[in-house]
């Protein structure tokens, strides 16, 4: 899964894909250090944080990641659509690979959230 991927997923949960501005010196975060902050939600994060930690952003190969996609589908009211997009995509054997495999998971939402938004219903 690409960042494209990511951001998509991250941005269909409602959540920030942080975009950072290096800060040289906060003092609240104390002298001579080199953190960053979201330029669009104005998150501070340490320099170790988002350098060691994929940019805080969702891997999105967790059971985490498969839950809230799978409750954000719920909320949403695409779930039906989701899953009849994932049985149309694979024969039933794989299909249930693909659901129960959180990176698999992610990767079938990804590219429902793709082809709906090709048919115009994004």
């Amino acid at each position: 899964m690409n960042d494209e991927m990511r951001k998509a997923l991250t941005e269909y949960l409602d959540e920030c894909w942080h975009e950072f501005k290096e800060l040289n010196y906060l003092p609240i975060l104390g002298a001579n250090t080199h953190d960053h902050k979201c330029t669009k939600c104005v998150f501070i994060f340490s320099y170790n944080f988002v350098f060691n930690k994929g940019r805080g952003h969702r891997t999105f190969t967790t059971w985490e990641d498969l839950g809230a996609l799978k409750n954000k589908l719920v909320e949403k009211g695409d779930w039906r659509d989701f899953f009849g997009f994932a049985r149309n995509s694979w024969d039933e054997a794989n299909v249930n690979n693909w659901l129960m495999v959180p990176a698999r998971f992610c990767e079938l939402c990804s590219q429902f959230l793709e082809e709906r938004g090709k048919n115009g219903k994004a």
